[in-house]
């Protein structure tokens, strides 16, 4: 039985068939994600999708201007 066959037969018996989710047509409902930044600016970022398996993750280095800080007294 071919995936269509088996598709038409689910439908006529009254089952909901639809395309499998993939990363092209979800629309990520139940991201989820977690970031944190730092005192020098630098920090990063994760996102996950439960439904398609969608991951982001993105992370950045510290700003200029707390490459060198200023002495503490």
């Amino acid at each position: 039985m071919t995936h269509e066959e088996m598709a038409a037969e689910l439908i006529k018996h009254g089952w909901l068939v639809r395309a499998p989710i993939t990363e092209a047509n979800c629309s990520h409902p139940g991201i989820t994600g977690s970031s944190g930044l730092s005192a020098d600016g630098s920090g990063f970022s994760e996102s996950y999708c439960r439904l398609c398996g969608y991951r982001r993750k993105y992370s950045w280095g510290p700003k200029p201007d707390h490459v060198n800080p200023l002495p503490m007294n």
